[in-house]
Order: C-alpha cells, then structure tokens, then sequence
C-alpha cells in the first residue's frame, strides 16, 4: 500500500515545479531574443539576403550565397510576416 503525502506538502511542491518551469521559459525566452542577441554567420546573411528578395532583387544574380532559394524564401516571407523585424528572420 502507498503512502500518500500530506496534501499540504503535495501542494508546495507542485507550486515549485510549476514556478521552476515558469522561471525555466523565462530565461529561455530572453536568451532567445533576438532583440538582445545578434544572429550569427548564417542567420545574418539569409536575413540580409531575404530583405533584399523583398527590395527586388533576385538571389545568386544580385546577391551570391552557395545555399538553396528556399532558405532565403522562408526568410523573406517571416521579414515580410513581421514588418522587417529580426523575429521575422528566425526561421532558418
């Protein structure tokens, strides 16, 4: 047979997790700013080069990268989603 706890001790408990996990998608949500963090090589230049697909150019005769259209496509389209914003950029 089991033991159940006391059900003021279960409720403190529960309290910690659910405040640890609050806490936990706190941090990850600021250290995932990019706001508050660059992107790095890769990211940048298929934001870069999304945001000129959005100006008119067209990749590999205006601008060169040895990647695939598509990464830069779905760049273009979260910078067009979001109005230029670097979380628009985040999808690759």
């Amino acid at each position: 047979m089991q033991k159940q706890l006391p059900s003021s001790l279960r409720y403190g408990l529960f309290e910690k997790i659910i405040t640890t996990g609050w806490l936990g998608l706190l941090i990850l949500g600021i250290l995932s700013n990019p706001l508050f963090s660059y992107p790095g090589r890769d990211g940048g230049i298929f934001l870069y080069i999304g945001s000129l697909i959005l100006k008119g150019k067209i990749p590999y005769l205006d601008v060169w990268e040895n990647k695939g259209p598509l990464v830069f496509y779905i760049n273009a389209f979260g910078l067009f989603l979001t109005n230029g914003s670097r979380w628009g950029g985040m999808a690759a």
